[in-house]
């Protein structure tokens, strides 16, 4: 049996509700990731060629986290990406 789900419907509120809430759990865990570290955000911005501010931007959602910055975090930091996609 084969069942077609509208992908547009379905997309639209997901981007809406479930994503910017994702996005605000990534950026709270990456927080508390680096909080149990024991690094700032000026080193964390140092690691990535970053100003702290800049690093901060990220951190605070103001600026996209890019899949490449999110991946060199995770280097950083010794963890697994999915460490900052789960609870």
């Amino acid at each position: 049996m084969i069942f077609f789900f509208s992908c547009t419907t379905f997309t639209k509120k997901a981007l809406k509700k479930d994503v910017p809430q994702k996005v605000e759990k990534i950026l709270a865990n990456l927080r508390l990731q680096r909080i149990q570290k024991g690094y700032s955000q000026e080193y964390l911005g140092e690691q990535l060629g970053l100003t702290q501010y800049a690093y901060h931007k990220i951190e605070n959602g103001k600026t996209k986290l890019q899949v490449k910055c999110l991946l060199e975090l995770c280097m950083v930091l010794e963890i697994q990406v999915e460490a900052l996609l789960g609870n």
